[in-house]
């Protein structure tokens, strides 16, 4: 069995879906320090008048080394429903949004608290989406205490996988000597970002998966999986 994991980000890119598509088990693993500016409560969409980051507000004031599981969203401040306002005003006219949009929506009329929920959900959401049927498990809800690649290691162990793949921006940390000692193979998964219609303007990458299903509809799982 072939693992992936990955920490949980908000409306993901490709490259992240991409990775997920090889596995036979996903595992969220939010177990792990949450990291300020980065995509795990951030990402693009594109608008007419180019990218447009959306920013989920969150509590980081005083808790440094809080977990991912662990960070709560602003309540002070009214976010989701300008996060579904700015989707539906970039994408309306979108030829493939229509499909997408009541699910979507439905997701950013719930009541969230906590970061992690909200993007399990999405993830979830635009799994299914893009066709990819795969367990998905949070790493909170199993006993792992090693780091880095011994992380990797327990992973594994305790979802009975003997593979495990990684993506290009873990080669500083990953010890495949380690691994293999292990009993566990593993592979490094290269990414090449495909190019897909956009349905205004020059072409412009690394944006919200969002971006993808609204240009490309149902095709949009093949446009995945020619960058495997």
């Amino acid at each position: 069995m072939i693992l992936v994991g990955h920490q949980p980000e908000y409306l993901p890119y490709i490259g992240f879906f991409q990775k997920v598509a090889r596995a036979d088990c996903f595992v969220l693993v939010d177990h792990v320090q949450y990291a300020k500016k980065d995509f795990q409560n951030r990402n693009y969409i594109r608008s007419y008048g180019g990218r447009v980051q959306l920013t989920v507000p969150v509590l980081t004031t005083g808790r440094f080394d809080q977990a991912i599981n662990e960070v709560e969203i602003d309540p002070a401040k009214v976010w989701a429903r300008k996060h579904w306002n700015s989707i539906h005003l970039s994408y309306r006219r979108a030829p493939h949004f229509e499909p997408y949009a009541a699910e979507l929506c439905a997701a950013y009329e719930e009541p969230w608290h906590m970061l992690s929920a909200l993007t399990a959900r999405l993830i979830r959401m635009m799994l299914g989406f893009l066709k990819i049927d795969v367990p998905v498990l949070e790493s909170s809800a199993m006993d792992i205490r090693a780091t880095k690649t011994e992380m990797l290691s327990e992973l594994c162990k305790q979802t009975g996988a003997s593979a495990y793949v990684s993506g290009q921006g873990a080669r500083d940390y990953v010890n495949e000597d380690l691994l293999r000692h292990a009993g566990i193979r593993h592979y490094w998964c290269p990414f090449e970002h495909p190019v897909y219609p956009q349905f205004h303007g020059e072409f412009i990458p690394n944006l919200s998966t969002l971006d993808l299903l609204f240009n490309c509809g149902e095709s949009a799982a093949d446009v995945l999986r020619e960058c495997i």
